[in-house]
Formats: structure tokens, C-alpha cells, sequence
């Protein structure tokens, strides 16, 4: 059995261990580099140039910082690798930017076929820079469901059902046997609270082996995380000044599922007395950007986060229930089937909080398959 094939199923038995773990805490056992990784890596079509480390389109914080650390341990295990964004970045990176100083790489317009790069946090040519098709796509490091990115080289691959890519990245320090800076522990650390909502959404016993020993290394108290966490919320949330259709814009994906193009947002809002028309607006905008992108569904994800009356900021749900808002024939079927009737002009009220990654996707998925008869 060859090594990389062995330090893969390594992996997947650790993250079925995350995964049936109930009664005891999950420790993550590193591999370090006995399994020789490194030799994996040679492998690998690298060329003369630099490989561009990126995460998606309408970067969030996981796919900025996961970005960020792969390039820095490509790097230091001998790689010309430099991290890249593939669109500017949100409010709430650019809060974690002023309070933990982590790093925003410049943005990457388009990839050239000469190019060679890695993807982080995605797996889909859609939701990737312009040109990946055509470029040498050397590895993917995602937590996602798999893609279409394909390659005719050898391809790296790290992936596991885990809260975040942070967290992958910092398994793979750990599996390479690289110290991680604390520039770079910043950026993982800010990661695995953003894409866990702060360890409540789909977080592992990998997850927190990754954030307990993050957070350990920089000194960081659960009292800071909150007030770190709470300050993320709020730049996430702030809307002010700009249009419907860049607040939509601010956390959304495009996929194309079982030939359909569709896209979902994510979005967040405090204040119940405005909710109805928020989602109305957002509906609007909604429209405009199917017709314009050429999509036949789009979907938005709302949390709201506030119980009626609401007083900014004394009265939060501390677990924000999701509604979705539809658009594009055959939405409406797909939503009210999961989720029941509408409770609006083109939405439906889930009852709880969903993941876009781990329920919606899966939801619309399963669907558009029946639907095309897979």
C-alpha cells in the first residue's frame, strides 16, 4: 500500500473517530511526517513558477485563512507557494484583520493556463478564480461534499466532514511535522470560530482538538474568544451602506448541480421588527441576480438571530433560527418539501438553524437529482 493512500485512510479512520465519538473527548494523534508526505509532495507537477494558494469567490473567513496557512507550509517545506484571494475580502475578515492581525493576500484577477495552484475550502470550478479550468491544478484541501475540479496530473487531496479547512490546514502541520507560527495560528484559529459559528455548528472532535491547542499556543481564554467571536458577528451583520444586491453578495456560493446553475447565500439579521421587509428586499435583489447570472434557482439562507420585542442590542436568541429565501422554477417545490409550507411571498421558516454546507446543500442536491431522474 503506498504512503499517501495509507496517510488518506489514516485520516478518514481519525475523522469516523470524530464522528462516533460520544462519550470521551476526541484527541487528535498527529502523524507527523512517518508516513512521508513530503515524498507525496514531490510528486506533484510544481514547474519553475509560483503556485497560487486560493479559496473561493466571495471569500469568507475559512477560505482567506486557510489560504493564508496552506501557502505557509507549502512554503516552508520548500514550495514556491503564495496565497491569494479570489475576490475582496468581507467585513468580518477585515475586523479579524484589525484585531488579531491576520493576513489579507491580495486578490487574484484570473488564472492563466500556465498557472499552477492549489484550491482550499472548494472543490468546484464554479466557485473558483477565473481560468482554474484551464490552469494546473495541483491539490485541494476542502471540508466540503466533492466537486468537479479535476486533473490530469497527480492530484494531492485532503478532505474530511470536519467544521472547517482551518482545521484541515492545521492537521496537516501537524501530519508534516511543521511548527505553526503564531501569525499563522491566528488565521486558523479565526477560521474554525468563523465556520463553526464559535463551536456550535458541525464541530469535531478534530475541531477542537485544532481550536483547544490554537488557542492554548496564543494565549487566548474562552473570555477573549467570545469577545473576539462577538466583535465578528457584529462586522459580519453591518450592512450599512451598501446595495441589496452586495449584501446578498457579502457570504454567497454558486454551484451547478445535476446540470442545474443555482446559487445560495448566507446571511444574518437582529432586528425581527424589519425582518419581513429585509427578506423582502433581499427577494428583489435575489430576481435581478438570477436573471442577470443566467441561473435557473437561487436560494438565501437567513438567521434570525433576535426574539420580538427587540431592543439592540439586550435581547439575542442564542441559537438564531433559519429562514430560506427562494427564487427560479421548481425552488418553491424543493424548499416546501423539506421544509413545509411558505410563510412569505418566497420563503420558508426551517425552525431551526441550518448550515448551508451540511443541509441546504444536501437538501437541494438530493432534489435536482430525483428531479433529473439520478
Amino acid at each position: 500500500m503506498n504512503t499517501f493512500f495509507r496517510g488518506f485512510c489514516l485520516l478518514a479512520v481519525l475523522t469516523l473517530m470524530s464522528a462516533c465519538e460520544k462519550e470521551t473527548e476526541f484527541v487528535y494523534v498527529p502523524v507527523k511526517d512517518d508516513l512521508k508526505w513530503t515524498d507525496a509532495l514531490r510528486q506533484l507537477n510544481w514547474g519553475d513558477g509560483t503556485t497560487y494558494v486560493v479559496g473561493h469567490k466571495t471569500p469568507d473567513v475559512d477560505a482567506v485563512c486557510s489560504a493564508v496557512g496552506y501557502a505557509a507550509l507549502m512554503k516552508s517545506l520548500g514550495y514556491k507557494c503564495e496565497a491569494r484571494a479570489a475576490g475582496e475580502a468581507n467585513r468580518e475578515t477585515k475586523y479579524l484583520q484589525k484585531r488579531l492581525g491576520i493576513y489579507i493576500p491580495q486578490v487574484l484577477g484570473t488564472l492563466e493556463p500556465a498557472d499552477r495552484f492549489i484550491m482550499t475550502d472548494h472543490s468546484e470550478y464554479i466557485q473558483s478564480v477565473s481560468g482554474a479550468e484551464s490552469a494546473t491544478l495541483l491539490q485541494i484541501i476542502d471540508h466540503h461534499s466533492l466537486g468537479n475540479a479535476t486533473s490530469s496530473n497527480p492530484l494531492f487531496y485532503r478532505s474530511a466532514p470536519v467544521g472547517a479547512t482551518c482545521t484541515l490546514v492545521f492537521t496537516a502541520y501537524r501530519d508534516f511535522g511543521v511548527d505553526i507560527p503564531d501569525t499563522i495560528a491566528k488565521s486558523l484559529l479565526a477560521g474554525i470560530l468563523s465556520d463553526t459559528g464559535n463551536r456550535t455548528s458541525m464541530y469535531t472532535g478534530v475541531d477542537s482538538t485544532a481550536y483547544t491547542e490554537l488557542a492554548a499556543q496564543l494565549h487566548i481564554a474562552e473570555e477573549e474568544a467570545e469577545d473576539i467571536y462577538k466583535g465578528m458577528v457584529e462586522a459580519s451583520c453591518s450592512y450599512d451602506g451598501m446595495t441589496d444586491e452586495e449584501i446578498y453578495y457579502s457570504d454567497a456560493k454558486e454551484y451547478e448541480i445535476a446540470g442545474v446553475y443555482l446559487g445560495i447565500g448566507s446571511l444574518d439579521w437582529y432586528d425581527a421588527s424589519t425582518f419581513d421587509s429585509f427578506l423582502e428586499r433581499i427577494l428583489v435583489a435575489m430576481q435581478r441576480i438570477r436573471a442577470e447570472k443566467g441561473m435557473q434557482m437561487i436560494f438565501c439562507k437567513v438567521d434570525i438571530h433576535s426574539d420580538p420585542p427587540y431592543t439592540p442590542p439586550t435581547v439575542v436568541r442564542k441559537e438564531p433560527v433559519t429562514y430560506i429565501i427562494y427564487d427560479g422554477e421548481g425552488a418553491k417545490e424543493i424548499m416546501e418539501n423539506a421544509y413545509g409550507p411558505s410563510v412569505g411571498k418566497s420563503w420558508v421558516n426551517s425552525g431551526r438553524k441550518l448550515s448551508r454546507k451540511a443541509d441546504l446543500v444536501p437538501v437541494i442536491t438530493d432534489a435536482l437529482k430525483h428531479m433529473a431522474g439520478e
